[in-house]
C-alpha cells in the first residue's frame, strides 16, 4: 500500500468535481491482497490487521485528523498509485 495515496477532491463553483485536493493520505507499507477490504477513519487511532477464519482480511488505517474531511453527501476522492517515488528537498533563497 506505500504506493498509494488518497486524496479529497474539492468541487468548483458549478459543482463538478475539481483537481484541488485538501487532504492527502500516504498509506504505510502493508501487503494487501486481492480481495481483502482497506478501511481508512479521519480520526484518531492505531492501524491495524483483523482476520476471520475464511475471510478476507480488513486493513484498518486511521489518519489521525481531529475533523471529519467527509462532510457533504457525494464527496469524492482520488486514489493515486505511485509506480516510483524519491523526496526531494528544496532550499529557500536568502
Amino acid at each position: 500500500m506505500a504506493d498509494y495515496i488518497l486524496a479529497d477532491c474539492t468541487y468548483d463553483s458549478k459543482g463538478t468535481t475539481s483537481n484541488l485536493h485538501r487532504h492527502t493520505f500516504w498509506f504505510p507499507p502493508t501487503t494487501v491482497a486481492k480481495g481483502d477490504r482497506v478501511v481508512l477513519l479521519t480520526g484518531k487511532g492505531k492501524d491495524a490487521t483483523t482476520r476471520e477464519a475464511g475471510e478476507p482480511a480488513e486493513h484498518r488505517f486511521y489518519w489521525g485528523l481531529s475533523a471529519a474531511v467527509w462532510n457533504d453527501d457525494g464527496d469524492k476522492v482520488t486514489l493515486i498509485r505511485i509506480a516510483a517515488h524519491k523526496s526531494v528537498g528544496f532550499a529557500r533563497k536568502a
